[in-house]
């Protein structure tokens, strides 16, 4: 064993010694050098580059160590006890080069891809650089190409072009790729349709009723949608299959001037209208003073939506001037509500009422 490792290390190059070296210092300052290169700090979604590159150095260096056991040849042929060790670090050197160059080509491919195809958008106070249905078609091109040279750099570097040739090998990879459709092909077809139609984009605000969402759009990529929810401030990631399968609410797209909401209440019979109606008027002009989101220079509106067996279902309904806070006008109407109702002596809760029949 001692003299196994002596002869690894009397035959160790310069230039191995620098990819070791290098390996430690991309695991160790990962995250330093993405943000130089992006320009600012990593977020949530930015966290997966960091954990790629390092786990791309973090391996690299676990098949080195495993490379000075005798006996671990990883496959390779026609080397002797002296030479095999030293072939093994020359082929790890050149497969862990060719990974970590590859990578960080794809990602700065990526970067040019969104500030060229790409938009910026201001989303809450903060700037955000998101894709579109012509940079993520071509991250997918330049994807396949990078791919491809990378799989045919490594087999050429192991001396493995003869799996190529190989239908057995190719035949794998399309039963691979044709049982695990199931799982990645929906959401990536659901994700270029969204980026293609741009009506959800960084800073739309989308309700989805059956999935309980009210919350601001941050990004959406091929497999997910991410999303600010509006009333506790988490963030909600849906798949991309899942979202689109739903009613999507676009409740501030760019063409609308204005934003129309409504709160409604259960009224019991025997209530005057103009009693009603007048409770609803004092409801909406204390929210008002309650809520700035609330656009105090129109008019609300009164209907009768229902008349139910127990009670008058009215609806009233108002403008906002900040959609974003829809959640807050609903709130403030709630309690001016609660403060007019008994001013006006009109019960919100809706009665229990029955009837009984002359025989």
């Amino acid at each position: 064993m001692l003299e196994h490792i002596q002869t690894i290390v009397k035959n160790i190059h310069f230039w191995d010694i620098a990819v070791i070296a290098t390996n430690i210092f991309l695991f160790v300052f990962a995250g330093l050098i993405l943000n130089l290169i992006q320009g600012r700090k990593l977020d949530s979604h930015r966290r997966p580059r960091l954990l790629t590159l390092r786990a791309l150095s973090f391996f690299l260096l676990i098949l080195y160590v495993l490379s000075l056991i005798p006996g671990i040849t990883f496959g390779v042929k026609d080397c002797n006890n002296d030479s095999c060790a030293t072939e093994i670090i020359k082929l790890l050197t050149e497969s862990g080069v060719t990974l970590i160059v590859s990578y960080v080509l794809m990602f700065l491919a990526h970067l040019l891809i969104i500030k060229r195809f790409g938009r910026v958008k201001e989303v809450q106070g903060e700037t955000i650089h998101y894709e579109t249905y012509q940079s993520r078609l071509v991250t997918i091109v330049i994807l396949a190409v990078v791919t491809s040279f990378l799989l045919l750099t490594l087999l050429s570097i192991w001396s493995l072009e003869s799996w190529l040739r190989q239908t057995t090998v190719l035949g794998g990879l399309v039963v691979i790729i044709y049982f695990t459709k199931d799982l990645w092909l929906p959401d990536n077809i659901n994700g270029l349709i969204l980026l293609y139609k741009t009506d959800v984009i960084p800073g739309s605000l989308v309700r989805v009723k059956k999935l309980d969402l009210l919350g601001v759009t941050l990004r959406t990529s091929l497999i997910e949608t991410a999303f600010r929810d509006l009333v506790h401030g988490q963030r909600i990631v849906i798949p991309n299959a899942m979202f689109r399968n739903q009613v999507i609410e676009i409740l501030n797209r760019e063409d609308k001037t204005s934003f129309k909401d409504y709160v409604e209440f259960n009224i019991g019979y025997g209530t005057e209208v103009k009693v009603i109606k007048s409770f609803l008027q004092s409801t909406w002009e204390s929210a008002c003073e309650l809520e700035s989101g609330i656009n105090a220079d129109y008019e609300p509106r009164f209907n009768v939506i229902n008349t139910g067996d127990h009670a008058v279902t009215w609806r009233l309904s108002y403008s906002l001037q900040n959609p974003y806070r829809i959640k807050k006008a609903q709130m403030a109407i709630s309690e001016a509500a609660l403060v007019s109702s008994d001013e006006f002596s009109i019960g919100l809760n809706t009665p229990i009422t029955h009837r009984i029949l002359e025989p």
